[in-house]
């Protein structure tokens, strides 16, 4: 036999057995545990709560049922560059859901002080006989806040 034959049978004989004793220590089906250490992963960052959730419950705020009326009449206060006027469904939390109004109007205040307000209901989104609060709150150059 030639050395060359010798040197293939006892390459094969060693991949063989190689082999077997990979399929020996790593059968078929057998899940391999790997340890691997891992590192402390700090807590994500928890949000403040929205500044909207301190505010008055929606029940506190004057109520009406919408009667196909044009307009309301709403008493304001002046006491910065704006009297915004939001109206939402009695069964929506401004709190929750800021943009559920079905009026949101900032109106501009000329003088400061208390007046009131006449806002043309007719063409908005208002349904018959459907319970609505009133949210009236002050509003600078940003968001509107105190509401009352």
């Amino acid at each position: 036999m030639s050395p060359r034959i010798i040197h293939i049978g006892a390459l094969c004989a060693a991949l063989l057995a190689s082999g077997a004793a990979f399929l020996y220590l790593h059968p078929f089906g057998s899940e391999s545990v790997v340890y691997e250490r891992i590192a402390s992963i700090p807590a994500a960052p928890t949000l403040p709560p929205s500044p909207l959730m301190t505010y008055p419950d929606p029940d506190t705020y004057q109520q009406f049922v919408f009667a196909a009326r044009a307009e309301a009449v709403v008493d304001i206060t002046c006491e910065d560059a704006y009297a915004t006027v939001l109206i939402y469904p009695r069964d929506v939390d401004y709190r929750k859901n800021p943009t559920g109004a079905k009026h949101n109007i900032a109106y501009l205040c000329e003088e400061k002080g208390d007046t009131a307000l006449s806002i043309d209901l007719h063409g908005k989104p208002f349904t018959v006989g459907e319970t609505y609060y009133i949210v009236r709150a002050h509003q600078g150059s940003g968001e509107w806040y105190n509401p009352y």
